[in-house]
C-alpha cells in the first residue's frame, strides 16, 4: 500500500532548494564540528581550530605538555592569529587543580605586564586624536609629577615618549605601596620625595611606576578615573569583554587561580594598575593582536590609524650604546632574529607573582600568539613555547612560498663599542647576579654573594666563558645563568662595563666598581633597621645596613615575594645619600638620610627604616 503525492512545479522547486539549503548547512556544520572535534579531550565551546593550522597544534602539544610537567605549569591557554583572523584557541591543564577545572580559552588570568602596551594603545590613541604629544614633557599634561634630580635634567626634561620607550630615567619601582590598594595618583605624590635614577634617553631602565604615571595622566585628562577610561575607549570599542582591571561577577567563575608550584596562592592586591593588574584570556587578547596585525583595524573597527602602528613598532633607542641588544618601540620590544625565519618580532612579556604571559607579533608575517599561565616563574618557558609556536605558524605559512626570503640572526641591529682589553680587568662588578669579582691573574670568577668561584676560560673574539663541568653542585636559581653566558668587558660613554652574551644576543651584565673608603658616617649606621611604615600583609624584614667585599650594602627580605635576602651594593655620595651601584633595572636609585621624631632614619623606595 502507498500514498501517491502531487506536487505542484512550485513544490518542486520549492523541496529543491531546501535539499540544497540543508547540504550547505550540514556541511558548514560538518566543519565546524570537525574543527572542534580536533581540539582532543575538549569540551569547551571557546576552543578554536582552523584546518590549516591543525599540524600547528599537533606540533606544539609535546612542547605543552613538556611544559606542564617537566615545568610543572599548572594550567595555560593559547591563542593563534593570523592576519584578521583568530586559528587556534585552546586552554590545558587546570585553571583550579583542587576542583579539577580544566583551563580553556575563556579562562581569565592576571597578564601582568602585558597591561602596559595596551596603556601605551590608549596613550598612543590620545596622541593621534592631537590631545597630547608625546615629545611633550609628562609634566605639561599632569603637573603632579615632580620628581628630585642629581642630574642636570628635570621633571620638565621627561617625555612622554621616554615613559613609553623606558627611558625616562625614572626608578623601576616605588615598592612602598606596591601590593596595596592604594589609588594611582599616591604614586605622583611619593615620587616628589625620590631622585631621577638616569637622565632621560642615557640607559633602557624598565619603569613600572612610569606606566603609572601614563595611566595617572589619561586619568587626568580624562576627568573619569583610569579603569572606566580604558573601558569606555579601548576595551568596550575592542570587544574585549572579558578584559578589566576589577574583576566583574561575570569574570569571577572564569578565573584562574595562581599558584605557586602545585600549591594556590590568593591574589595580591596591586596599585599600579596601568603596569602590571589586568585581567584578561587569550581571545579578548587575539583581537589585540589581529588590530594590530591589520594597521589598526579590526571588524571595521579603526583601534589606532596605520601612521600610530608604524611609530608604535619604531625602535625608539637606536642612539643608546648602553641598551646593547635591547630594542624597543613604543610599549612594545622589537627584536630581528628571535623566531627562527622571521622578519620583526614585537613582543611583551609579564611575570606577576602567580601569573606568566606573552604576547608576540610578527607584523611583517601577519602572524601571533599568546600565551597565558597560572604559575609563578615560568615566564621564560611559556615565551620559548610561544616562539616555537610561531616558527611552526612561520612554516606552515610560507611552506608554498619558495620566494619568501626570511630574515636571519645576522641581521639584528648591532651597536659598536671600545673593548677595554681582551682580558676582563680585574676588580668588582655590581651586576644583576649581585657583586662579581674577576681575578685575572688566576683566570677565576666570584659570583660574591653565594661564596662561589668559577674558572674562566678564553673564547673567540675577547670573550670568555665558565665551562659547564667546572660549576659542581647545584647553583641556586638565577645564579646559573652564568654557565650559558659568555663575557668581555667594554667602554661605553666613559663606563667601564661587563657584557653577557647569550644565544648570539648582547647584553649590559653590570658596571665595574672602584674601591673607595667608605664614609664614617655611613660606617656609624651599619647595623640592623625596622621599617617604620609597613604594607600590611607584605612586610619586609631582616633589613640592614653592612659591608660585604668591602662595598657598602642594603639589604632586606620580602617573604611573600621571595625567600631570598636582596641585597645591593651602595656607594655613598654625600653624607646623607648613597646610590645604588650599577646600570639599568633598579640601579641608580637613591638612599637617603631624612630625620623622623627628630631621630636619623633612611628612606629606600618610599620606606622609612630606623637604626635598631
Amino acid at each position: 500500500m502507498y500514498i501517491k503525492l502531487k506536487i505542484s512545479a512550485f513544490g518542486r522547486l520549492w523541496l529543491i532548494a531546501a535539499a540544497q539549503l540543508f547540504v550547505i548547512i550540514f556541511l558548514l556544520m560538518s566543519q565546524s564540528y570537525q574543527a572542534l572535534a580536533a581540539v582532543k579531550g575538549s569540551a569547551d565551546s571557546s576552543s578554536v581550530l582552523i584546518e590549516n593550522y591543525k599540524k600547528v597544534r599537533t606540533q606544539a602539544l609535546p612542547l605543552i605538555e613538556k611544559v606542564k610537567k617537566k615545568y610543572k605549569v599548572n594550567g595555560l591557554s593559547i591563542a593563534l592569529v593570523e592576519g584578521d583572523r583568530l586559528v587556534w584557541a585552546e586552554g590545558f591543564g587546570y585553571a583550579d587543580r583542587g576542583r579539577r577545572k580544566k583551563a580553556t580559552a575563556n579562562t581569565i588570568y592576571r597578564i601582568g605586564s602585558v597591561s602596559k602596551p595596551i596603556t601605551a594603545t590608549a596613550v598612543m590613541q590620545m596622541a593621534q586624536k592631537k590631545l597630547i604629544d608625546i615629545d611633550k614633557p609628562l609634566q605639561a599634561y599632569l603637573p603632579e609629577f615632580n620628581v628630585r634630580s642629581r642630574f642636570q635634567a628635570t621633571s620638565q626634561d621627561v617625555t612622554i615618549r621616554n615613559i613609553l620607550s623606558h627611558h625616562s630615567g625614572l626608578p623601576t619601582d616605588l615598592r612602598k605601596g606596591m601590593w596595596t590598594d592604594a589609588p594611582i595618583e599616591s604614586v605622583a605624590t611619593q615620587l616628589q620625595h625620590e631622585y631621577l635614577a638616569y637622565p632621560p634617553d642615557m640607559i633602557f631602565n624598565y619603569s613600572n611606576i612610569g606606566y603609572t604615571l601614563l595611566g595617572h595622566m589619561l586619568q587626568k585628562l580624562s576627568g573619569t578615573d583610569f579603569s572606566s577610561y580604558m573601558t569606555k575607549h579601548l576595551l568596550n570599542p575592542m570587544q574585549m569583554s572579558s578584559t578589566g582591571y576589577y574583576l566583574r561577577k561575570d569574570m569571577l567563575n572564569r578565573l584562574s587561580r595562581g599558584y605557586k608550584g602545585k600549591r594556590a596562592v590568593r591574589l595580591p592586591k596591586i596599585r599600579d594598575l596601568p603596569a602590571y593588574s589586568m585581567y584578561s584570556n587569550v581571545l579578548d587578547l587575539s583581537r589585540l593582536m589581529r588590530a594590530y596585525l591589520k594597521d589598526g583595524s579590526i571588524d571595521g573597527m579603526s583601534l589606532l590609524n596605520p601612521a600610530t602602528v608604524k611609530e608604535i613598532f619604531t625602535i625608539q633607542n637606536m642612539d643608546v650604546a648602553l641598551d646593547m641588544s635591547i630594542q624597543n618601540g613604543l610599549g612594545w620590544y622589537v627584536e630581528h632574529g628571535s623566531v627562527k625565519g622571521a622578519h620583526r618580532v614585537v613582543r611583551h612579556g609579564g611575570d606577576t607573582m602567580l601569573f606568566a604571559s606573552e604576547v608576540m607579533l610578527l607584523p611583517d608575517d601577519g602572524l601571533g600568539v599568546v600565551v597565558l599561565a597560572n604559575t609563578k616563574g615560568s615566564g621564560s618557558v611559556i615565551r620559548k613555547l610561544a616562539n616555537r609556536v610561531l616558527g611552526f605558524a612561520l612554516k606552515q605559512k610560507y611552506n608554498s612560498d619558495p620566494n619568501r626570503v626570511a630574515l636571519n640572526r645576522s641581521q639584528q641591529i648591532n651597536r659598536t663599542y671600545a673593548k677595554v682589553n681582551q682580558l676582563v680587568p680585574e676588580g668588582k662588578y655590581a651586576t644583576a647576579l649581585g657583586v662579581l669579582e674577576v681575578n685575572p691573574k688566576s683566570n677565576r670568577i666570584c659570583l660574591c654573594d653565594i661564596n662561589r668561584r668559577f674558572k674562566l676560560v678564553p673564547k673567540s673574539g675577547g670573550w670568555y666563558g665558565v665551562p659547564k663541568k667546572s660549576i659542581g653542585k647545584k647553583l641556586p636559581s638565577g645564579f646559573d645563568i652564568i654557565a650559558d653566558i659568555d663575557i668581555s668587558s667594554r667602554l661605553v660613554n666613559k663606563r667601564e662595563v661587563i657584557v653577557a652574551k647569550r644565544n648570539g644576543r648582547e647584553f649590559l651584565l653590570g658596571e665595574r666598581v672602584r674601591d673607595e673608603k667608605i664614609p664614617n658616617k655611613w660606617k656609624k649606621r651599619v647595623g640592623r633597621y625596622k621599617v617604620l611604615n609597613p604594607d600590611a600583609g607584605y612586610e619586609i624584614r631582616n633589613t640592614k645596613v653592612g659591608i660585604e667585599h668591602g662595598i657598602l650594602n642594603i639589604s632586606y627580605k620580602m617573604p611573600k615575594l621571595s625567600n631570598k635576602i636582596i641585597s645591593v651594593p651602595i656607594r655613598p655620595i654625600s653624607d646623607t645619600e648613597a646610590i645604588v651601584l650599577g646600570l639599568g633595572r633598579m640601579r641608580g636609585e637613591v638612599l637617603q638620610v631624612v630625620m623622623v621624631d627628630g631621630k636619623e632614619c633612611l628612606r629606600y623606595s618610599g620606606y622609612i627604616v630606623r637604626k635598631i
